[in-house]
């Protein structure tokens, strides 16, 4: 596929972001196909502004076009792209609950501090009966479709621990977030921050974080990019500031904005790192980790990035949509692109990938392009990484999170059993007392036990005792993420994953050692 050999763009206005909005979900392509002058002004700018060369047949209908692009570029809708914009600035736009059914039930299994919900007095464990007088019956995917098409709902609920069934009117509503939502210790000296995605303020958050674990004497810290999908080019250059010089950085394609960039010494030039990434790591964050991996300064960990170098721009449509264009591409300072090979929108290869085998099982076409014949670059301190293929970690760590669907509805609907059976005692819960005293109940581990016997008899162990102690634990974590969102998980399972395990026994050795690899 051949690109043009130009591609200079503003940092200030560009992203290098992943939206992920399904048009056919949200706009009627008929609609646009008819309005001649959306067409038209859709085809000038991707003749004027698209990365690649392509030929577009203009009988074919708009949102068929763009799906063929690259797997990035898309119609956004006037709505989708203010949530979008939304969430860049670490604003969430909507209710502010979860819900989950089991048992012939609906209920809530989180509710945001703060959100809308919140403030009306929902509680974890609060039934959903019927939405705008529709009974639901206990079918989550039809709540979900009215919830997903309203901006505001008519609720009939039910509070078991006391009996009560009321109506409640909510409305979405705009709620502060954090892109750095986790902050503690993982033992006496090592540091953990989650990076949720560079949006505005970022680089300013990360900054506060590190400086409050300073505080507790860290000596080293983990940074968690997994499931991180994208931010805006000039805070993942000012996140990396932090660590390293950014202001003579030979990147190809980023036109730093020398306002932004810190020209002295970083502020934690010295301070170890490990970053931790997965399958689902994207976009700025394969930039802030590419980059430190190049220049030797942070282990990475995890399994392979999706693989985008591609940078993004909106352009403003006559009917105020706009299209979310591939406009340019920036190679890391190796010199190495990560972007994986494409074709007619998708990406070539599997979703989840695995280092150790390199496993490219779903293939759109054979291509020379494929991982095992990507080409390979030297990091400054020479080692060799690989380009056209995402991040490639350091230290491999096999998927985590491997529980099959079936496995993750037994588990989610257990832990929504148990906030509905203590629901009054949750409510007024600290972190630190459900830690210490709460217990999972044998019928929730032996009904979680019993659906992997009926679904998988082949592995005797999988029954084991202590498979049955690992379910109380994993019943435990999800209660708390349901309770307290992130921290709470973080708390009682993250904090022990396999990568984060890893990262802490790399970063407790000496330094040297530890930044050179294996």
């Amino acid at each position: 596929m051949r690109t043009h050999n130009t591609h200079y763009f503003l940092a200030a206005t560009l992203l290098i972001a992943v939206p992920g909005h399904d048009l056919a979900q949200q706009q009627d392509s008929g609609f646009l196909d008819n309005d001649k002058s959306v067409r038209d002004s859709a085809f000038s700018i991707i003749a004027h502004h698209y990365i690649d060369f392509v030929t577009i047949d203009s009988t074919m209908p708009l949102r068929e076009i763009m799906s063929q692009l690259d797997p990035f570029s898309c119609y956004e809708p006037q709505a989708q792209y203010i949530s979008f914009i939304r969430r860049q600035q670490d604003q969430g736009y909507g209710y502010g609950f979860r819900i989950h059914s089991t048992g012939g039930r609906i209920m809530f299994t989180s509710i945001t501090y703060g959100g809308a919900a919140d403030i009306v007095g929902l509680l974890p464990g609060d039934e959903v009966i019927a939405i705008s007088g529709r009974l639901l019956g206990g079918n989550d995917s039809i709540a979900l479709d009215m919830i997903w098409k309203s901006d505001t709902l008519d609720l009939t609920l039910f509070r078991p621990s006391a009996k009560l069934r009321w109506h409640q009117l909510l409305r979405r509503a705009i709620l502060d977030q954090s892109s750095a939502p986790v902050v503690a210790m993982v033992n006496a000296k090592i540091g953990y921050i989650s990076v949720t995605g560079f949006h505005d303020g970022t680089s300013k958050k990360l900054e506060r974080a590190i400086l409050r674990l300073s505080k507790l004497g860290i000596s080293a810290l983990i940074i968690d990019l997994r499931g991180n999908p994208d931010g805006l080019v000039q805070e993942a250059v000012m996140a990396l500031s932090l660590f390293v010089r950014c202001d003579s950085l030979p990147w190809k394609g980023v036109d730093q904005d020398s306002q932004t960039i810190n020209h002295g010494e970083p502020e934690f030039a010295l301070l170890p790192l490990a970053v931790l990434v997965n399958n689902y790591s994207c976009s700025a964050s394969e930039m802030f980790s590419g980059t430190l991996q190049d220049l030797d300064r942070a282990i990475i960990i995890g399994q392979p990035t999706v693989g985008k170098s591609l940078v993004m721009r909106f352009f403003l449509l006559p009917n105020k949509d706009r299209l979310y264009l591939a406009i340019g591409r920036y190679s890391l300072p190796s010199g190495r692109y990560v972007q994986r090979p494409y074709h007619n929108g998708l990406l070539i290869g599997g979703k989840e990938r695995e280092f150790g085998s390199m496993d490219n099982t779903e293939h759109t076409f054979d291509s020379d392009l494929a991982e095992t014949e990507c080409p390979e670059f030297k990091t400054l301190g020479g080692r060799n990484v690989t380009g056209f293929a995402g991040i490639i970690p350091d230290y491999f760590v096999t998927q985590e999170h491997i529980y099959s669907e079936w496995l993750c509805d037994a588990i989610e609907g257990a832990a929504a059993t148990y906030i509905r059976w203590n629901s009054g005692w949750l409510r007024n819960a600290t972190l630190d007392s459900f830690t210490r005293y709460c217990g999972m109940p044998e019928p929730l581990v032996l009904s979680v036990l019993d659906t992997i016997r009926n679904r998988d008899t082949t592995s005797d162990k999988l029954l084991s005792a202590k498979l049955a102690w690992m379910v109380r634990r994993i019943l435990k974590a999800y209660v708390a993420s349901d309770i307290w969102e992130k921290y709470g998980f973080f708390m009682l399972w993250e904090k022990n994953s396999a990568s984060v395990r890893l990262a802490a026994a790399l970063l407790s050795k000496p330094a040297a050692i530890a930044l050179v690899g294996k």
